[in-house]
């Protein structure tokens, strides 16, 4: 579990250098939009 979540706060990390933080948050707002088809609007 605490790797997984290391993992991915790297893979956050490293997203946010190469893409920026904007484009990274838009994505990343755009992934959980995708992941909870409930919460569509």
């Amino acid at each position: 579990m605490l790797i997984q979540i290391s993992l991915q706060r790297i893979v956050f990390l490293l997203w946010v250098s190469m893409y920026g933080p904007e484009t990274s948050l838009k994505g990343f707002v755009r992934l959980q939009t995708v992941r909870s088809p409930n919460s569509e609007g």
